[in-house]
């Protein structure tokens, strides 16, 4: 087993030395199997909630209403989760009230997709009572019974499906895309705030464009943020996810880049953070300037915290096939000044070569303009140097 499984075995050994059964369970398991490196390692268990509190000396009640506890062991945070099965989701959402139940399988019942339904015991024995490992070699989706039901309950679980897609590279099996084509307007009822999480998951994945064909072929991109009723930005979300992207604020940037959109109504749609919103001005920004100002100038607009977001976006937009040899992070570490910080000089400074003139945005300017020198290499950054070239060559002028 993976270094995680091992590292979880001492709850699952201390549940069963109780008397209760246990397993590992939930995509960890999946990942597992495909060989894939794993996420959160989940565990479900026979015992109830209150049995495992007392058994560990650090647990935090998180969900215990629904029977999920988390278990603080050796400096990491284990899900535990009484096995149990589920009501009607009226909130399509959270089970309107869950039965604590003594059968794994009957807790496997309630997941999403059969390759999230495989349970693992401490051994490294599999249950998996709905076919996910014949799904995992066969590279398919298919929902545990019913699609149209396990999307009613939580219609999410569609953008979840395009979101596997997107990651595995697996499809859909007919039932499953059936169910999800017809079922597509129940996302209407989802938070955006949900739905976004699936999506920058989905923009990030290893196959991508399969994921995003199947937003389009199902439909369900017309009840996205952003897409509904905008037919004309579909092209657009094909062209701008050819490859994966970094997050949300990668996507709106390119979005907005080949698009009539605005950055303030795609913010709004999506309902994203002011984080978001700052690191999508910046790398706009940045994306503007590449066909207008050089290159060191643009990364140290850009700056080093989102090198890795705009060497992407480059790529996105053929930067490279225009200048194939250029190294983002090479150049960035030769600039000779990383931040404003760095420059010799200030606005007092500045101030000081003109003592009768009255602070504006004058100073303002005039720093950029020997910023943009010194990063071009035009000037040196030392205060004295930077002083006698504003006043030999840039003198300001009151007028």
């Amino acid at each position: 087993m993976k270094d995680k499984f091992e590292e979880a075995k001492p709850i699952l050994t201390t549940l069963m030395a109780a008397g209760h059964q246990a397993f590992f369970v939930g995509g960890a398991v999946r990942d597992y199997l495909l060989g894939r490196e794993s996420g959160d390692v989940d565990i479900a268990t026979s015992a109830r909630p209150e049995q495992v509190q007392a058994l560990f000396q650090k647990v935090i009640p998180v969900g215990i209403e629904h029977g999920t506890v988390m278990v603080r062991h050796c400096g990491e945070s284990y899900e535990v989760t009484t096995f149990r099965v589920e009501g009607e989701y009226s909130d399509f959402r959270h089970p309107d009230h869950v039965s604590f139940t003594s059968s794994i399988e009957e807790d496997l019942s309630r997941r999403d997709f059969t390759i999230n339904a495989i349970a693992m015991d401490v051994e490294g024995g599999i249950v998996d009572p709905y076919h996910g490992q014949q799904d995992l070699r066969q590279q398919v989706l298919n929902t545990v019974r019913d699609a149209s039901q396990r999307f009613l309950e939580d219609p999410l679980r569609m953008m979840r499906a395009a979101r596997f897609v997107s990651q595995l590279g697996f499809r859909l099996s007919p039932n499953t895309k059936e169910a999800l084509t017809t079922s597509r307007e129940l996302l209407k009822e989802i938070a955006v705030e949900r739905i976004a999480v699936e999506m920058e998951k989905l923009i990030a994945g290893r196959y991508v464009q399969e994921g995003v064909e199947l937003l389009v072929e199902s439909g369900l991109v017309h009840e996205l943020p952003i897409f509904r009723n905008r037919n004309n930005l579909v092209p657009v979300l094909e062209s701008v996810t050819s490859r994966p992207l970094q997050d949300m604020a990668s996507f709106l940037s390119l979005l907005v880049h080949y698009s009539t959109i605005d950055v303030k109504t795609f913010m709004t749609e999506w309902k994203l953070s002011k984080a978001t919103k700052n690191k999508a001005h910046t790398l706009l920004d940045g994306l503007e300037r590449l066909s207008c100002d050089p290159l060191p100038y643009v990364l140290y607009r850009v700056g080093e915290e989102l090198l890795d977001s705009f060497r992407e976006l480059m790529d996105s937009v053929g930067y490279d096939q225009l200048h194939p040899k250029t190294s983002v992070g090479k150049l960035f570490k030769e600039l000779p000044i990383k931040s404003r910080a760095d420059l010799a000089v200030d606005g007092k400074d500045i101030k000081e070569l003109f003592p009768d003139e009255k602070p504006g945005p004058w100073i303002q300017n005039l720093l950029n303009d020997i910023e943009y020198h010194v990063l071009l290499g035009q000037l040196q950054n030392d205060r004295n140097t930077i002083r006698e070239w504003v006043i030999e060559w840039n003198p300001h002028d009151p007028s």
